[in-house]
């Protein structure tokens, strides 16, 4: 992407243009947690971009993420199946830079175990307002990659929380 904006994205007019991606993700049923990200160190040091989650060919925007890095990230929860447009905008370009290629990662979780984290202890009694700790250790992972996971706590078979783990390896 090149000739950015220095300007607030046109939410209500989402457009594909030289300073301006878009990627369309599918989300199949059952997906229970979708994240949508760039992340700065995939770019020049001082490049600024937007992210704008769109339904797929639609201008209902159903997340952003604006900071003043391109550390940007976009999560939907229970998300409706579909696609969803991604527009990832250029804000600013890392200085001496003239073009940025953006790569944007995306991860979908369903509801079933990948069974390539495992967390100790399983169960453990906690009590409210209290902190407990769990250790997580990931296994059969190809290095070079990025990995999401998101952790759900219940009682009596009841979600109450969650947590989500990010590994780059």
């Amino acid at each position: 992407m090149k000739n950015p904006s220095g300007s607030s994205f046109p939410t209500t007019n989402p457009a594909a243009t030289d300073h301006t991606a878009k990627y369309t993700v599918t989300v199949p049923a059952g997906t229970s947690f979708a994240r949508f990200a760039t992340f700065d160190a995939d770019v020049a040091a001082g490049t600024d971009v937007d992210m704008f989650v769109y339904k797929g060919g639609t201008t209902t925007l159903v997340g952003s993420s604006t900071g003043g890095t391109a550390q940007e990230q976009v999560d939907l929860v229970g998300p409706a199946a579909g696609t969803y447009d991604i527009y990832v905008d250029m804000f600013a370009l890392g200085s001496g830079a003239t073009e940025q290629v953006i790569t944007e990662n995306d991860w979908l979780l369903g509801s079933a175990a990948a069974n390539n984290l495992t967390i100790a202890p399983a169960t453990q009694p906690v009590t409210n307002g209290k902190s407990a700790s769990v250790r997580t250790t990931w296994s059969a992972l190809p290095a070079g990659a990025r990995y999401l996971a998101r952790l759900t706590y219940s009682g009596n078979a009841t979600p109450y929380a969650n947590t989500t783990l990010t590994l780059n390896l």
